[in-house]
């Protein structure tokens, strides 16, 4: 399993072809050297037209569940 920690805003972009896209997000909160699992708000784009998650916290999220973990799918056509 990997994670990314970052401390402020950050972007991660990569092209896609033209078609339908399946997008698959899973999420496992976990503190890690001295970040708060429960402190991590962030949002979810694709493309400038789709937002898939807005000031979305994976803790609130998998404690009303009750889940230890979530997985989020969307499919999307470009």
């Amino acid at each position: 399993m990997t994670a990314g920690v970052f401390e402020s805003e950050f972007t991660y972009s990569f092209l896609v072809s033209s078609g339908r896209k399946f997008v698959r997000l899973h999420f496992y909160p976990s503190s890690h050297n001295g970040f708060t699992a429960s402190d991590a708000i962030f949002s979810v784009s694709s493309g400038a037209l789709y937002t898939l998650l807005n000031n979305f916290n994976d803790v609130l999220t998998t404690q009303a569940l009750k889940y230890d973990c979530v997985m989020l799918m969307f499919l999307q056509r470009y």
